[in-house]
């Protein structure tokens, strides 16, 4: 939490000359820049609410709040830089809703594959596709400059996934992501 503190006034005060403006608790950091370009900076896929717990369905409407506010008809950047440098994940299905905003035209983003032999590592399940569909909502669909970094971790890595295959523009700048998926699988049930 201190690194990302840091990393985000470091960014605000560089780059952004204090032009930038958070949403959703701080997770998400919007500015208008010279030249008719946009800045998003999507510090993880979760915390909207309070900046640091797991909460998707209040997450998800405050994540949808903020897209509202930032991805609106009065803005229109010719290009918007989408920054996940220092983002250790969240919430796949948030990576998605946000990456919805971001196309005219429903796509593959990925597929996925789980393992399902305890026993034998070879075992996998059929690949299963996951698609990004538009929303009705107000969409960015311009060209895009996706900043990453080794420090991309999780959700952020399935956001990445999801933009390198949008119809568009998209043009990816830095290092590669950390390549840490995890997906968990939760139970109601008693382990014996």
């Amino acid at each position: 939490m201190a690194f990302g503190a840091r990393t985000k006034a470091y960014i605000q005060r560089r780059d952004l000359h204090g032009a930038g403006r958070d949403y959703a608790a701080g997770q998400l950091t919007y500015a208008d820049l010279p030249n008719g370009l946009g800045y998003l900076r999507v510090a993880g896929f979760y915390g909207y609410t309070d900046g640091k717990d797991f909460h998707y369905p209040a997450d998800r409407r405050a994540l949808t709040k903020a897209l509202d506010a930032i991805i609106t008809p009065e803005r229109a950047p010719r290009g918007l830089i989408i920054d996940v440098r220092f983002n250790p994940g969240g919430f796949d299905a948030l990576a998605l809703q946000l990456a919805s905003r971001l196309t005219d035209k429903p796509y593959v983003a990925y597929r996925k594959r789980a393992r399902n032999d305890p026993h034998d590592p070879t075992r996998f399940t059929s690949p299963q596709p996951i698609t990004v569909t538009p929303t009705r909502a107000h969409r960015y669909t311009g060209p895009i400059a996706l900043l990453t970094s080794g420090t991309t971790n999780s959700a952020g890595e399935t956001f990445t996934q999801a933009l390198m295959e949008r119809p568009g523009e998209v043009t990816r700048i830095g290092q590669d992501t950390q390549g840490v998926f995890s997906d968990v699988m939760e139970s109601t049930g008693i382990y014996q």
